[in-house]
């Protein structure tokens, strides 16, 4: 048995313990999303230490509640699996209280192990809704001038930050959103929704000039778009020869962007024309993690690391490449698991080009970007776990042009009334 597969297949069991189980991974989720969403926008005491101190113990219970729930309410057809989910979970929370001092990968990763079995259609409307009332919201009160629309001069022009704490994280709010309605409504998409989309993307870039988010905007909705026309002529040699790539490039796509930026920032030198001009079309980002490597260095477990960014004039050594970021910060194993777990996902949905698409947009924008293990910003990992049956059921009959007689097959497999979740690849 392959270990995608083995980690994401539930035995049968009743109704109550997974409804039960779903309920608490909502509750937990929306309560996660909630107060770190709402601490990165600039709301009334969002940034206040009595919020951050709410957070912080609600991070906490939350992660106790996904480690309650894989224990006592899901049941695994392999016993290892729930052991080592759990096992892995106390490992990682020891890491993030005694030597990281930070706990997005504590979350990211208990969230991952709370949602198994849980619809995943309900995870990313949870998201979808939650997270774009929250900017939604920040934005309107900034606008109006009930909150500061903070600005920053950047490339000769001013950039607003639309009622978050940074420009570029409106910019980010909006694309990772963006990914995410492309997935919850992907059998639907229109030509329409794709232009809307990308119009939506343009007025955001007007006053954040956001850049990385707009350009990776774009080529989602590229790719879905092309999506959508190979899908209609599936005879066609171009459509085949593009259903048979993407699940390589999905799978390449995160391990092969990591290489890339490690060794791009660490060989980084001004007299190395090929560095150099990278540096400079990725605006200083090879320089921030060079000095990385020199200020912080490399441990395998991790350490705490005082970031200084945003409008910070002086000393100025934040890592937005989220393969640097979390290599400094969460040590090797880290980076590597988190690496191995994106591997596993494209694997585990071969046969899904939507989402090798999100998979390989996700790699090129964290090149640049720090989200990747930020749940408030992304939620793509919970598609390994989580029950995906609904999202793409009676949708192979739309995705034949994986390339392969068996596209799409099996992502539910019905026995009575059990739903299994895990895909059957024959």
């Amino acid at each position: 048995m392959r270990i995608e597969e083995s980690i994401s297949r539930r035995a049968p069991d009743g109704r109550g313990k997974t409804d039960l189980g779903s309920a608490v991974f909502l509750l937990g989720f929306i309560l996660i999303l909630a107060v770190t969403t709402i601490r990165t926008t600039m709301l009334p005491y969002a940034q206040s230490d009595t919020f951050w101190v709410i957070s912080y113990v609600l991070t906490i219970l939350v992660c106790v509640a996904m480690v309650a729930k894989a224990l006592f309410l899901d049941v695994y057809a392999k016993s290892w699996a729930k052991l080592l989910s759990v096992l892995l979970l106390v490992l990682v929370f020891c890491q993030s209280s005694f030597l990281v001092l930070s706990w997005e990968l504590s979350v990211v990763l208990a969230l991952l192990v709370g949602s198994y079995g849980v619809d995943i259609r309900k995870i990313l409307k949870v998201y979808l809704i939650e997270t774009g009332a929250i900017t939604l919201v920040a934005m309107v009160l900034a606008v109006t001038g009930v909150i500061p629309n903070l600005p920053f001069e950047k490339f000769g022009r001013i950039r607003y930050a639309m009622g978050t704490i940074y420009c570029t994280d409106f910019a980010a709010r909006v694309f990772f959103l963006t990914l995410v309605f492309l997935l919850l409504f992907h059998k639907n998409l229109k030509i329409l929704h794709l232009l809307a989309l990308g119009v939506l993307a343009a007025l955001v870039f007007i006053p954040t000039f956001g850049k990385l988010d707009f350009a990776c905007s774009i080529l989602i909705l590229l790719l879905f778009g092309i999506h959508k026309y190979v899908g209609g002529r599936k005879e066609r040699s171009f459509s085949k020869t593009w259903g048979a790539a993407w699940p390589k490039i999905g799978l390449l796509s995160m391990p092969v962007a990591a290489v890339v930026m490690f060794l791009l920032s660490y060989f980084y030198s001004p007299e190395n024309a090929l560095t150099r001009v990278v540096d400079e079309l990725t605006t200083g980002r090879l320089i921030l993690g060079k000095n990385g490597f020199t200020e912080f260095g490399v441990t395998l477990l991790g350490q705490s690391v005082t970031y200084r960014g945003a409008y910070v004039l002086e000393n100025y050594n934040f890592v937005d490449c989220s393969y640097l970021n979390m290599l400094f910060k969460e040590g090797v194993l880290a980076v590597l698991l988190v690496i191995a777990l994106y591997v596993i996902l494209s694997k585990k949905y071969k046969d899904r080009p939507q989402v090798q698409y999100v998979i390989f947009v996700l790699a090129v924008n964290c090149m640049l970007a720090h989200h990747l293990i930020e749940i408030t910003y992304n939620p793509i990992l919970l598609l390994l776990l989580s029950d995906c049956g609904g999202l793409f059921e009676g949708s192979a009959a739309k995705d034949p042009e994986s390339g392969k007689p068996g596209a799409g097959r099996g992502l539910v497999k019905r026995s009575g009334e059990d739903k299994i979740s895990s895909q059957e690849h024959p």
